[in-house]
């Protein structure tokens, strides 16, 4: 007896929402990244690249070295990033949008397979 393929494909696509298994990515870091910074405000990163050298884009909506939430100012850093292991260390440059005030950051963050999640040297936790 032949089992029709969209059978056969909806018992796979169940059997995956039952477990609840999902593969991990290949490169734990590469895409886009969300968190609510210590100051209250949404920060997105990502990372671009592959191998131990990265490109990174950080921008945050309302970011406290710019006066925020006085001032309501976002801030856009760019930069590089070096991966050892499961920790990507980054040195950004950049500015407050509005002011120009030259920024500068660098961190550290961690990647935790587990969860998929990466975690700065704040404590922050970021998600995909």
């Amino acid at each position: 007896m032949r089992i029709p393929g969209a059978i056969l494909a909806a018992i796979a696509l169940t059997f995956v929402l039952v477990s609840g298994t999902t593969a991990k990515p290949s490169d734990p870091f590469k895409g886009v990244w969300t968190s609510i910074d210590t100051d209250g405000s949404n920060q997105t990163i990502s990372f671009g690249g592959s191998d131990s050298l990265r490109f990174v884009h950080y921008f945050d909506d309302g970011a406290s070295a710019c006066g925020w939430p006085e001032d309501n100012v976002t801030a856009t850093l760019n930069g590089v990033g070096t991966v050892s292991g499961d920790t990507i260390t980054t040195d950004l440059d950049g500015q407050c949008n509005g002011t120009g005030q030259d920024l500068s950051s660098s961190a550290t963050y961690t990647y935790h397979s587990g969860n998929d999640t990466l975690t700065d040297n704040f404590g922050v936790i970021w998600n995909r």
